[in-house]
């Protein structure tokens, strides 16, 4: 806090900026001098406070016209590209300080920076450089009106406890004790710091330039993280959970701040992070060509959005470190059987010859599988190896799989038709109601495309022609007809809770479509009936086909009709009533004791006799406000109605 810095200069108090952390690796920098003085040590906490303390430095030494004197402090060698604070992992900001000391002479240099002429348009495309050009401006703002020097103060009087991590065992404590206090470090930094111990200097500088190929990786598809150390950290953390599960090590943890930096060591090597990052690569490199082969390839930039959201870490944090067999953890092995498996399968293809088709394909199976929330992280080894083995459609983790998968191997030698079938079922699946296959019993599809008798293209468009237009992809509100003509099909309502009341849930289309809760398919049969538009003609049919199967107990009723069905008296209901889902499609009813079973009555009764025998209409929760009953809805005289009819 310059402020703070400013009112103790007045009473010659020091300053104290904390603990500053650092590893210091066994190498040493080889235009200097091979002295202990002379080694790097790794800022893993801390950098923010010792860039600032270095730029005010800086500052004043050149207000204070002592410049040359800070140079000698730094050891700049501008020839040599380099001095002894520096941000060697990152070039262009390593280039951007190099000439900031090196152009910058006198205290008016520091008044327009970016619009110097060796001021660079990429350096604005760093935020690091961006954050220390703001950091100057204020540190100007601040020092400029100033009378007093600071230059020696800053040196000798601002002090901090300097913490060398390598030299204690007590680092993991450390570590736990900065992120109670909030305190993110950078592991892609401290990881990088120890795996350079293992390797000698010629290694050294192949890996330096593959480092900072990563991290500008991880800059430019940082998307909605602040910086690339979120995304590098998260995926460094991915590929360690997943390298202590294949080797079993079973070290779990149960929260994810309780991920350390011997969590990453211990199960990377430089080489394991290289091939990983080749396989995440690949997968974003591909993308463009595998979607011109396709005429319909939708899902694949949803795919890449969920599965980078997930390994880089964006607006979430996942636990891979996660106990896999914790029940309470689902979200965590979800991701983890969609991300590790995708990872492994490509890692496996980087020296094969396989087409784009071939990994797109595998990641279209675990796309389903995630939507579908398969949570079953012990299999994943075993089922990627499987795949690897045998071939891409010979692994089959559901019903629907089995299959579906069949059908692919039957068209896989003719390339082109394959595709055209990939592209209408992926149309197909990907519709809102049948992409996520959770508690539905994993079903994409299989609900709508017979796969053992797929004879065309065609047929799979009249499908999709179909449902698109009872169920349109822009919305979530259904025509009520379809409500009514389906019942005239069978019964189709999931039964819910409270269960002191018989509650029906009409509106649970996921299941519907599926006929989880018919016994007698009726969506299926309704929809093997319509044709895209006759919806209104199969419903007259339906209903005339039902009055007939009723007329001999319509033709003998007097006032009241007893049905022996509660599906029959919602029937009747649609018969006569112009909405009977006016609150919701939601319908209950109170059981009741009676010779028939279930047995429940049609009539319209001012006296409300049997209140008991009322069926509600009601918004969903089947408690509270927002009811009304059927009978409500009837025209006055029913039974005559019907007879009538």
């Amino acid at each position: 806090d310059i402020a703070l810095l400013l009112a103790e200069k007045e009473n010659g108090s020091p300053v104290n900026i904390g603990f500053l952390y650092s590893y210091q690796p066994n190498y040493k920098m080889d235009h200097l001098p091979d002295s202990e003085i002379y080694k790097d040590s790794y800022l893993i906490d801390g950098q923010q406070r010792f860039t600032t303390l270095f730029l005010m430095t800086f500052y004043v030494a050149i207000k204070e016209k002592r410049r040359e004197e800070f140079l000698e402090l730094l050891r700049f060698d501008f020839s040599n590209s380099s001095l002894a604070f520096d941000y060697r992992v990152r070039g262009l900001t390593h280039d951007f300080v190099l000439n900031l000391i090196d152009e910058v002479k006198t205290e008016e240099d520091f008044s327009d920076i970016e619009n110097n002429n060796w001021f660079l348009k990429s350096y604005l495309q760093d935020v690091t450089i961006k954050s220390m050009i703001n950091a100057l401006k204020i540190i100007r703002e601040k020092f400029l009106g100033q009378t007093q020097d600071y230059y020696d103060f800053i040196l000798t009087h601002i002090r901090f406890w300097h913490f060398k991590t390598e030299k204690t065992n007590q680092g993991e404590e450390l570590y736990i004790t900065m992120n109670s206090r909030g305190k993110q470090l950078e592991e892609n930094e401290t990881v990088r710091a120890k795996l350079f111990e293992e390797i000698n200097d010629v290694e050294q500088g192949i890996w330096s330039a593959n480092w900072e190929n990563w991290q500008d990786f991880f800059w430019i598809n940082r998307d909605g993280n602040a910086n690339a150390d979120i995304g590098f950290n998260e995926f460094l953390k991915c590929i360690a959970g997943l390298e202590s599960y294949l080797q079993k090590k079973n070290e779990f943890v149960s929260e994810y701040n309780e991920i350390y930096d011997h969590h990453l060591i211990q199960n990377l090597s430089l080489l394991k992070i290289q091939k990983y990052f080749n396989a995440l690569n690949l997968i974003l490199v591909q993308k463009d060509g595998f979607i011109s082969k396709y005429e319909y390839a939708g899902w694949v930039n949803q795919f890449l959005s969920s599965f980078k959201e997930i390994i880089l870490g964006i607006e979430t944090r996942t636990n891979w470190f996660v106990d896999f067999e914790d029940p309470n953890k689902a979200t965590e092995r979800r991701r983890m059987v969609f991300v590790w498996s995708i990872l492994l399968f490509v890692v496996n293809q980087l020296n094969d010859s396989k087409s784009s088709s071939e990994v797109y394909r595998f990641i279209r199976i675990y796309w389903l599988r995630f939507n579908n929330f398969d949570r079953t992280v012990t299999s994943v080894g075993e089922r990627v190896n499987e795949t690897l083995t045998k071939g891409l459609w010979y692994q089959s983790s559901t019903k629907e799989e089995e299959i579906k998968h069949p059908f692919f191997l039957k068209n896989l030698n003719d390339e082109e038709s394959l595709r055209g079938f990939e592209s209408r079922i992926w149309k197909i699946e990907d519709h809102r109601l049948n992409i996520n296959g959770y508690q539905v019993e994993a079903i994409n599809s299989s609900h709508l495309i017979d796969y053992k008798n797929v004879a065309s293209y065609e047929s799979l468009d009249v499908i999709y022609g179909k449902f698109i237009k009872l169920f349109p992809a822009n919305s979530t509100e259904y025509d009520l007809e379809i409500n009514n003509v389906l019942m005239f099909y069978g019964f189709y309502g999931m039964r819910r809770s409270p269960y002191y009341y018989f509650n029906y849930d009409f509106s649970s289309w996921r299941r519907i479509v599926r006929d989880l809760d018919s016994i007698n398919k009726s969506f299926k049969t309704f929809f093997a009936d319509y044709n895209g538009a006759n919806i209104t003609d199969l419903l007259i049919t339906k209903k005339d086909s039902f009055l007939n199967s009723m007329k001999p107990i319509i033709e003998s009723a007097d006032k009241r009709i007893d049905c022996d069905s509660f599906e029959d008296t919602v029937k009747l209901h649609i018969l006569l009533s112009p909405n009977i889902w006016k609150h919701g499609r939601y319908l209950a009813y109170e059981e009741w004791v009676s010779p028939k079973k279930c047995l429940t009555t049609f009539e319209k009764s001012e006296e409300k006799s049997i209140p008991n025998k009322t069926i509600y209409n009601t918004k969903g929760n089947f408690r509270g406000y927002g009811f009304s009953s059927l009978s409500d809805y009837l025209p006055a005289h029913p039974v005559e109605k019907l007879k009538e009819l």
